[in-house]
């Protein structure tokens, strides 16, 4: 302990001998130029530099020493250990913590007025200034340090409604939803990220009454705070960034920046599997560490970690997880992500042997202005829906092309068409799910003297079970921009499952319009009706409104 008074101690001294050393240079400073003082901020903070940027670092030179505003005092912050035009790289002085936008200040000699020169000017020549001028520090910063965090907040409420109308029975179900994402509340370091919903299904109260947890969807609720500039804490439900792949996540999250490299660590539990609510039964525990760009440099980020699942408090599943997003190139964009199992315990059978569970890679690259090419792998394992409203077929085709290996291409020969094609194809040895599937679409984001965005597609899928085909056209339009639009749309879809030589062909119409009552607050009418069969032919009506703030 004694050591570490002392070494304060030299620190303090070191600051006051600097402090009247810089004082004593300045009033030398004045009796021969005029000088000014140049605002700048933190822009960014690493474990050994601190990043300052100005409007010019023309007058700033390596080893000048940057200050910072404590009531009417200056006090020595940084030194400047590297520049470029308009940003500066420095070294804390005396164990300065800094946080990004703190307002930072450089002592600028100003440049003396020329005198005027004889015959130069019908008007008397003024001689160069040499009295010390006030020191000038500008009038518009009303803090004496900026806000180290500003608040964003972004959120909506909304109450919608799913009718189905068909001969087999009428149904009707009600959702509300809660969207609220607060950064940095009244400028503090808390920050709250939030997303609920709650449905049920009008003239059923029994069913409400036995399944609660099935109503009520809680995907996030989660609560941070900012240690400093570098390390955070979160308490509550959420998707880490940098584990995105995982899911959900119930519990503490932490998290320490270290330059270019950070480390966390999570403690909670999984969602159940079921309904998606709290289960404490689902334990894990997991660390990361990782590595990002620089400022200015090409765009990287890496995440590695290892996850500890339980199950009823029983050793469940160890796994590694790796995800890697970047722009490596001028162009291109890349995401990849997987898992490793190390341990897994299925029915009471102990493993410990390396498996690849989880993997999903991208690739989007932009040859020009006018083409774009994409191509990904997805091997992750099925995706649970807690909610859909998407018809049948439609999920069918989903499910069946997102796992395999997928490409697409997109080409805008003029300045408002695109056109567009997707191939996807899983395989597998012994072909017992395979399937390939084709897309192609033709839009145009003005069409005739209305200015109507149109869109066609086609779309061909075939599987060891099921063959389909469809093609529709969909327009819609601002009858009023920003204001009021509306759509409408024509499907024709052919599908037969193999199990049966029946062909079932369906017409699909429907219509939107959505409407801006007021500025934050909208209204949103669907309706589409699927024609086929008497016994097949079913009504949809959609309403929901919503308020944003």
């Amino acid at each position: 302990m004694p050591v570490t008074r002392m070494g304060k101690t030299k620190n303090n001294m070191k600051n006051v001998i600097f402090s009247i050393l810089f004082l004593s240079f300045a009033q030398l400073l004045w009796a021969q130029e005029a000088i000014s003082w140049e605002q700048g901020a933190v822009s960014f903070v690493s474990s050994r530099n601190v990043y300052v940027k100005f409007a010019s670092t023309e007058k700033i030179s390596i080893g000048d020493t940057l200050f910072l505003k404590l009531g009417e005092l200056m006090q020595p912050a940084l030194q400047v250990e590297n520049k470029s035009s308009t940003s500066t790289v420095c070294v804390p002085l005396a164990g300065k913590t800094l946080q990004v936008g703190t307002a930072i200040y450089a002592l600028m000699p100003l440049a003396p007025k020329e005198e005027t020169k004889p015959g130069n000017s019908p008007t008397e020549t003024v001689p160069a200034e040499t009295a010390p001028p006030t020191i000038v520090i500008p009038q518009e910063e009303e803090d004496l340090v900026a806000p180290a965090y500003k608040q964003r907040i972004n959120g909506r409420i909304s109450a919608a409604s799913y009718s189905n109308f068909s001969d087999y029975r009428d149904l009707h179900r009600m959702r509300y939803s809660f969207n609220f994402s607060g950064e940095h509340l009244n400028g503090s370091r808390f920050s709250v990220d939030n997303y609920i919903t709650y449905r049920h299904t009008l003239n059923d109260p029994e069913n409400v009454q036995n399944s609660f947890a099935q109503a009520l969807k809680v995907y996030a609720l989660s609560v941070k705070y900012d240690i400093d500039s570098t390390a955070s804490i979160s308490i509550g439900r959420r998707i880490n960034p940098k584990m995105s792949n995982v899911g959900a996540i119930d519990g503490i999250q932490a998290e320490k920046r270290f330059g270019r490299f950070y480390a966390g660590g999570i403690v909670g539990s999984r969602p159940d599997f079921t309904d998606y609510s709290l289960n404490l039964n689902l334990f894990q525990l997991g660390a990361f560490v990782g590595t990002s760009s620089r400022p200015g440099q090409n765009y990287h980020q890496s995440t590695l970690g290892i996850i500890e699942q339980f199950n009823e408090f029983k050793e469940d599943r160890r796994f590694v997880y790796l995800q890697h997003t970047s722009h490596p190139i001028k162009n291109l964009s890349a995401f990849g992500s997987l898992e490793v199992d190390l341990f897994e315990n299925i029915h009471e059978i102990k493993k410990s042997t390396l498996r690849l569970t989880n993997l999903f890679m991208s690739l989007r690259y932009r040859l020009s202005k006018k083409m774009q090419l994409s191509l990904a792998y997805d091997s992750r394992k099925n995706i649970i829906y807690y909610e859909s409203y998407k018809s049948i077929i439609d999920q069918l085709i989903e499910d069946e092309t997102r796992q395999g290996l997928r490409s697409g291409m997109s080409f805008n020969p003029f300045k408002t068409v695109t056109i567009g094609f997707n191939f996807s194809l899983r395989f597998q040895q012994s072909q017992a799910n395979s399937s390939t599937n084709y897309n192609g679409y033709l839009n145009f984001s003005k069409l005739g003297s209305l200015n109507i965005r149109t869109s066609i597609t086609v779309n061909l899928l075939k599987t060891n079970y099921l063959e389909s085909r469809n093609w529709g056209v969909r327009c819609s339009h601002a009858l009023v921009r920003n204001k009021v639009d509306v759509e409408a749309y024509f499907r024709r879809l052919d599908y037969r499952f193999n199990a049966s030589e029946a062909k079932t062909s369906q017409n699909v119409v429907g219509s939107s319009i959505s409407l801006v009552v007021a500025k934050p607050l909208s209204l949103f009418l669907f309706y589409e009706g699927t024609l086929g069969e008497p016994s097949q032919t079913v009504h949809r009506l959609n309403t929901r409104l919503m308020y944003r703030f």
